[in-house]
């Protein structure tokens, strides 16, 4: 069975207007979309597959007294839920590394100082098709916090 595999972000405007809607030219960019919604989902979000999702949405605005205890939950996480849901992989190690991020006034908005919690992700792996390595990185930010 052939699929396609439709860029991101998703536009069901054109499938259902029977227009042509962008694809994927190759299988790395398919699989870093699925991974991409992987991290961005909360546990229960997708209601078809409450596992569909990572642990990292369950720790968000939490102070973390063990990062390192964290972070490996979190790396376990995200690579249990890409060996579930990303069948084209195998070999996949995921590392985690957390720092906070700060973020200047912007006056001109009217935006306030703020930091916010920076998760990077990275996911090694390899395809299973054709046994070449697949490198994923991707940075999460989260639990803003303001300062006036």
């Amino acid at each position: 069975m052939n699929f396609k595999n439709y860029k991101l972000p998703l536009q069901p405007g054109l499938i259902l207007k029977k227009e042509q809607h962008p694809e994927c030219v190759r299988i790395e960019e398919s699989i870093a979309h699925n991974i991409h919604l992987i991290l961005m989902t909360r546990f229960g979000e997708n209601r078809f597959d409450e596992s569909y999702g990572n642990a990292v949405w369950e720790y968000d605005f939490e102070i973390l007294p063990q990062i390192s205890k964290w972070q490996t939950h979190i790396a376990n996480s995200i690579a249990d839920s890409i060996r579930t849901h990303e069948k084209r992989l195998i070999n996949i190690k995921v590392k985690v590394s957390v720092d906070q991020k700060e973020f200047p006034n912007d006056e001109k908005n009217n935006i306030p100082a703020r930091v916010k919690r920076r998760i990077q992700v990275i996911v090694n792996a390899k395809l299973i098709k054709t046994n070449e390595s697949f490198r994923f990185e991707e940075a999460i930010y989260f639990s803003p916090i303001s300062l006036d």
